[in-house]
């Protein structure tokens, strides 16, 4: 279900886009950018989680990374004062029929955004991605859980084999 971007780094790990849909719809943060090159991107949306309601936060925010930002996460920099604020927000609620994903796609076509996970990657990673336009999925959370399971199975099972 995933491919690498094959840039010889896996900076990024692109998704199908089932998989990005099953991740939104289970609600994983998410930002929308569009990268333009030599540094320059346009944040065209992020969620925000307020249980129990998800807004998005719909935006043109545009600037330049600065050699600072660029080790800063897609949120930390979605919020920074150098990048200029506009848009509004949309509120997106379960059980109307209508799935998150499918409620964001109506308001953002989403089928013009190439889907990525992000887990702990930072916008210059990001911005070395080809021109264009992103649906990056920050997984951070889900896989520090993951990590941890997998920690906890491998010490009970050095343990079983102690005994």
């Amino acid at each position: 279900m995933a491919v690498g971007w094959t840039d010889g780094m896996d900076i990024l790990e692109e998704v199908s886009r089932e998989l990005a849909e099953r991740l939104v719809n289970n609600r994983q943060p998410f930002v929308l950018v569009h990268v333009e090159g030599d540094g320059e991107v346009v944040f065209e949306g992020i969620a925000e989680y307020h249980p129990p309601e998800l807004t998005l936060n719909l935006s043109d925010r545009r600037g330049t990374l600065t050699e600072e930002m660029k080790g800063m996460s897609a949120d930390e920099v979605f919020y920074h004062e150098d990048f200029c604020n506009d848009g509004g927000l949309v509120t997106l609620e379960e059980g109307t029929g209508m799935t998150l994903y499918e409620q964001i796609d109506s308001e953002v076509n989403l089928s013009a955004f190439h889907c990525y996970l992000c887990s702990g990657r930072n916008m210059g990673d990001v911005s070395r991605l080809p021109a264009g336009s992103y649906l990056m999925i920050d997984c951070s959370e889900t896989m520090h859980k993951v990590r941890e399971q997998l920690k906890e199975g491998r010490e009970e099972q050095s343990r079983t084999e102690h005994r």
